[in-house]
């Protein structure tokens, strides 16, 4: 997995509390978007769709032990819907 965009923003140090969020990495790029998926704000959120693949997402989405039940399959709706053209 990999993000287009690998570093952490500052406005988004705020879901990272509880760690050095200025000392996360590239081999943390699971956890980042773990946690946005989860405590991500829109904007945040929208980065981190801009910024990673949406295969790699899915991916993410269907094997993440840190994920709760309900974001999982809140974030499984949103990714197995159908595309539709503009």
């Amino acid at each position: 997995m990999q993000l287009d965009n690998a570093y952490l923003p500052r406005r988004f140090w705020q879901f990272f509390w509880d760690v050095d969020a200025g000392a996360l990495a590239e081999r943390h790029l699971t956890f980042i978007a773990e946690r946005l998926l989860v405590l991500g704000d829109t904007e945040a959120v929208r980065w981190l769709l801009a910024a990673m693949p949406r295969e790699d997402l899915r991916a993410l989405v269907r094997s993440s032990r840190r994920l709760d039940p309900k974001t999982r399959a809140f974030w499984r709706a949103l990714m197995d819907e159908p595309e539709t053209a503009p």
